[in-house]
């Protein structure tokens, strides 16, 4: 369904996907970091009302610096 991808670490890939009437969104990522970065990126999606529908977004967050 989803084709290999190497990502970076922390990086995150959310993708829509079909197979025949199932729909599915899936998260997937390098690290457990990166897959709790995808699930809130796709906690906001939803909380602003975006669609899901043809969701095919790669992502490498940039840490920030405190101080």
């Amino acid at each position: 369904m989803i084709p290999e991808a190497r990502l970076a670490p922390d990086a995150f890939w959310l993708k829509s996907a079909a197979e025949g009437p199932l729909h599915y969104t899936i998260i997937t990522a390098s690290n457990d970091r990166g897959l709790l970065y995808g699930a809130f990126a796709l906690l906001r999606r939803v909380a602003m009302g975006e669609s899901l529908a043809n969701l095919d977004e790669r992502e490498t967050p940039t840490p920030r610096c405190a101080g």
